[in-house]
């Protein structure tokens, strides 16, 4: 049994303004995203071959999607370093109080220039009170890797994440489930 289907590239062809609507997060090239669904999918059958459907289709799916992907845009496009795993700031207070009391007697022995022995020159009697609160404040910074890791892995990790965490492939892929007939 032999049939026609319409592709998304064919359909462009008819209606080019089926895109229209299409909303993508700020920053991100929208016609880039739909050069590449015109290309990837030019020999899959859509999902909705009238023009005009296709049209509101689309938009109303970007539409709800576009708040994920903006999410997504920006978990992605966050500036870190990927050697520092752990970056952290504590403030400790420390409060003392204090209520010392001393007591005691001073004497001060001298010596005369022509004798060795040693006489009392006078007596003080001692009496201080410290009382009080000492409050001390201590900030710690702390920032670096939490684990041994080596430059090689985690450079490995990070071009894993570009590849797999592709927001454009995000997209072109939610388009790919949701509006072409996978069925081969």
């Amino acid at each position: 049994m032999t049939g026609s289907s319409i592709s998304i590239y064919g359909l462009y062809q008819w209606d080019p303004t089926i895109f229209d609507g299409f909303t993508v997060p700020d920053g991100l090239d929208r016609d880039a995203i739909i050069e590449n669904i015109l290309i990837e999918f030019a020999g899959i059958e859509v999902l909705y071959p009238d023009s005009s459907f296709m049209k509101q289709a689309i938009t109303a799916w970007s539409r709800i999607r576009l708040d994920d992907w903006t999410r997504m845009c920006k978990v992605l496009q966050t500036d870190y370093d990927p050697f520092i795993n752990i970056r952290r700031d504590e403030v400790r207070t420390i409060e003392q109080n204090r209520n010392l009391r001393s007591t005691g007697t001073n004497t001060d022995q001298v010596s005369a220039f022509n004798t060795s022995d040693f006489s009392n020159r006078s007596k003080q009697n001692l009496n201080s009170t410290d009382s009080g609160s000492v409050v001390t404040k201590e900030t710690f910074h702390l920032e670096g890797d939490s684990a041994i890791t080596d430059v090689q892995d985690v450079l490995r990790k990070e071009m894993e994440v570009r590849i797999k965490y592709d927001i454009y492939q995000v997209i072109i892929e939610e388009f790919k489930k949701r509006f072409l007939v996978l069925v081969y």
